[in-house]
C-alpha cells in the first residue's frame, strides 16, 4: 500500500503536458498549411496587380497616342486656319485694288465725256471769221489728244479690271477649299480627342461601394478584437 501511495499520480497539469506536443504539431501543421494558402493568395493578388498595372499602362499608352494624334490634328487645324486667313487677306487686297482701278476707270470715263462735250460745243460754235476759226482749231488740237489719252487710259483700266476677274475666281476657289480643309481639320481634331474607358458615374459608384465595404470590414475587425 505504501509503494502504491508513493507512485506519482496523473494530474491535470501532466495531462496538459502530454497533449502539448500534439497540439504544437497540429499548430505547426495549421501554420504550414496557412502559410501555403497565404503565399498562394499573395501570388493571386500579385497577378491581379500585374493585370491592373498592364491595363493602366495600356490605357496610358492609348491616351498618349490619342494626345499625339490630337496635337497633330490641332497643328493641321492651325495650318488650315492660317491658310483661310491668308487667302482672305489676298482676296481683300485684290478687292481693294479692284475698287481703286474701278474708281480710276470711272474718273477716266468722266474726263473723256467732259472732253467730248467740249469738242461738241466747239464744233457747234459759230465761226464768223478767221480769228474765231483759228481759235477753234487750236482748242480742238488740244482737246483731241486729251480725248485720245483718256480713251487709252479707259481701255487700259478696263483690261486691268478684266485681268483681275480670273484672279477673283481662282482665289474664291482656293478660299472654298481652305474653308473645307479647315472644317475637316476641326472635325478631325474633335474626333481625335481620346475617350477614357468606362463611365464616370460607374467609377464613382465603385469607389463609394469600396469605401462602404472597407468601413464594414473595419467594424467587424473592431468587434472581433474587442
Amino acid at each position: 500500500m505504501t509503494c502504491r501511495s508513493r507512485l506519482p499520480q496523473r494530474g491535470p497539469l501532466r495531462a496538459e503536458r502530454e497533449r502539448a506536443p500534439s497540439a504544437i504539431n497540429s499548430l505547426e501543421e495549421l501554420l504550414r498549411k496557412g502559410s501555403l494558402a497565404l503565399v498562394a493568395y499573395r501570388r493571386h493578388v500579385t497577378r491581379l496587380k500585374c493585370i491592373e498595372l498592364q491595363e493602366a499602362i495600356n490605357a496610358a499608352m492609348r491616351l498618349e497616342i490619342g494626345a499625339r494624334r490630337l496635337w497633330v490634328k490641332r497643328i493641321e487645324l492651325q495650318d488650315a486656319t492660317i491658310e483661310v486667313t491668308s487667302v482672305n487677306d489676298v482676296i481683300t487686297d485684290l478687292y481693294l485694288a479692284f475698287e481703286a482701278k474701278r474708281a480710276q476707270l470711272a474718273a477716266s470715263q468722266l474726263a473723256k465725256r467732259q472732253i467730248a462735250v467740249q469738242i461738241v460745243a466747239m464744233v457747234c460754235a459759230l465761226v464768223t471769221n478767221h480769228k474765231s476759226l483759228a481759235c477753234a482749231v487750236a482748242v480742238l488740237n488740244s482737246l483731241l489728244p486729251r480725248l485720245e489719252r483718256a480713251h487709252e487710259r479707259e481701255a487700259e483700266l478696263e483690261m486691268a479690271l478684266g485681268r483681275m476677274v480670273p484672279s477673283f475666281l481662282a482665289l474664291n476657289w482656293s478660299l472654298m477649299v481652305a474653308k473645307q480643309r479647315d472644317e475637316y481639320s476641326m472635325d478631325a481634331a474633335v474626333h481625335a480627342i481620346p475617350n477614357v474607358a468606362g463611365s464616370w458615374h460607374d467609377d464613382v459608384q465603385v469607389v463609394l461601394d469600396g469605401g462602404d465595404c472597407f468601413e464594414k470590414s473595419v467594424s467587424v475587425l473592431h468587434e472581433y478584437m474587442a
